[in-house]
């Protein structure tokens, strides 16, 4: 799930922070001073299933500029998620050419 939220972020442009980050509580909070975007997830002790308990989506800032988007989105975009999105495009069309990938990571997350 943290990879979902990884993923989100980067698609809406914000730095975000884990406040709470244990398995059965995450609590996620936008970077930026002041910002009231909130994500609460619980989940089970015995059981690998979350659900959203808490959701505000608003920013304070225009997201991109004060939520310090930036350079943070090239640094958080981990080798492993890359890989896993290139994997998923590949199977979709053999002749995907690395060209291709580039300019739909870059349409779709911004990097």
């Amino acid at each position: 799930f943290r990879e979902m939220i990884c993923q989100f972020a980067i698609t809406n442009q914000f730095s975000y922070r884990f406040e709470q980050n244990s398995k059965q509580r995450i609590v996620v909070r936008c970077k930026a001073t002041e910002c009231p975007f909130y994500m609460c997830v619980r989940g089970g002790k015995n059981t690998t299933m979350m659900w959203l308990k808490d959701y505000n989506g608003q920013h304070k800032n225009i997201v991109g500029e004060m939520c310090e988007m930036g350079v943070w989105g090239r640094r958080r975009v981990r080798a492993e998620m890359l890989a896993h999105l290139i994997e998923g495009k590949v199977r979709l069309c053999l002749d995907y050419s690395p060209r291709d990938i580039m300019q739909d990571l870059e349409l779709e997350l911004g990097i």
